[in-house]
């Protein structure tokens, strides 16, 4: 019996478990502004994590940039190259490996950009359809949030990459290039909310969407009453041919 080894486990609900997603995702938006919310939150750990990488390969003041020569484009490294395990040259061509790796260039940036957009989606779409099952909104707001939400990351992921490029072009150190990038995308996520963009666009949406299903249901209406009747005529003028019904229909 000394021996022995407790272990607490904690359970809870389905239900308490998406009241909390849904709680920790108003609060966030709420306490940041719209800079950040749940499907936000894994995009912006990975490039945070891809900053903390680049910093320790680089150091606070190392630097990079783009530049031509004999013909050729490069990726530029300044700093003390003994410090570097992995980007030990000065120069790399862009299609190198180690440059794509580190997210150097912009075609590398865009991938992991685009990458982000689709994580995001990933974590917004289960988190919308819990709000529906949750009864706080109808299928027509999910398609529109989750529309929304693609569009504000997508901005928020072309922000931070034209930040990093344009700041590495100005050969500013590697900590605000990628502090810039990360705060760019923030801004830009923020300034969607604040401006009432990123609801107006779900709300457009939402509503576009309600009116093409009371478009689709009143035609369904209007058939089903056109076959009753015609139903009932044929019913009423029976013969082996509808027309011959039309016809006695008339005398």
């Amino acid at each position: 019996m000394a021996d022995r080894k407790e272990e607490e486990a904690v359970v809870i609900s389905v239900e308490d478990l998406a009241r909390t997603l849904i709680d920790t995702n108003k609060f966030l938006e709420t306490n940041t502004r719209g800079a950040l919310d749940v499907p936000g939150i894994i995009p912006l750990l990975r490039d945070a994590r891809s900053g903390v990488e680049l910093l320790r390969e680089l150091g606070l003041n190392g630097r990079y940039y783009t530049k031509e020569i004999n013909g050729r484009t490069y990726v530029i490294l300044r700093g003390y190259a003994g410090l570097r395990k992995v980007l030990s040259a000065s120069r790399y061509l862009p299609t190198n490996p180690k440059v794509i790796t580190y997210g150097l260039t912009r075609a590398a940036a865009a991938a992991e950009g685009a990458l982000n957009v689709i994580i995001t989606i990933v974590v917004l779409v289960p988190l919308e359809i819990i709000r529906h099952l949750m009864g706080e909104q109808t299928l027509s707001q999910v398609f529109g949030n989750v529309l929304k939400g693609t569009m504000v990351a997508a901005l928020s992921s072309a922000a931070s990459i034209g930040a990093a490029s344009v700041l590495a072009l100005m050969n500013f150190p590697v900590c605000v290039v990628v502090g810039g990038a990360i705060v760019a995308g923030l801004l830009v996520s923020m300034a969607l909310d604040q401006l009432g963009v990123a609801s107006s666009v779900s709300g457009f949406i939402s509503i576009a969407l309600d009116k093409a299903v009371q478009h689709w249901a009143e035609d369904e209406a209007r058939k089903a009453r056109g076959q009753r009747i015609l139903g009932q005529f044929y019913h009423d003028n029976p013969g082996p041919s509808p027309w011959r019904g039309l016809i006695l229909g008339r005398r």
